[in-house]
């Protein structure tokens, strides 16, 4: 990815996703996009290098799934 960051793109507008990455924006970016393609999946985390750390789809599991905060976190880790 441009600038060594991660990218966590919310695909389903949701807030509770985008706040996962609050406090971390000086290593990773939040978009906010559609999938078209793909309509079942709502979020991915991509890696710096363009490889997916994290997905969720819209029938994940509460608290299991829809979590990004760990993959995150190893991400942001020097």
């Amino acid at each position: 990815m441009h600038g060594g960051r991660a990218l966590l793109l919310d695909l389903a507008d949701d807030p509770k996703l985008r706040a996962a990455a609050e406090g971390y924006g000086y290593r990773v970016d939040v978009r906010t996009a559609v999938c078209p393609g793909h309509p079942q999946l709502s979020g991915l985390l991509v890696r710096p290098d363009g490889f997916t750390a994290w997905a969720a789809d819209h029938h994940h599991q509460p608290g299991v799934a829809h979590k990004p905060e760990e993959p995150i976190v190893n991400l942001t880790r020097p």
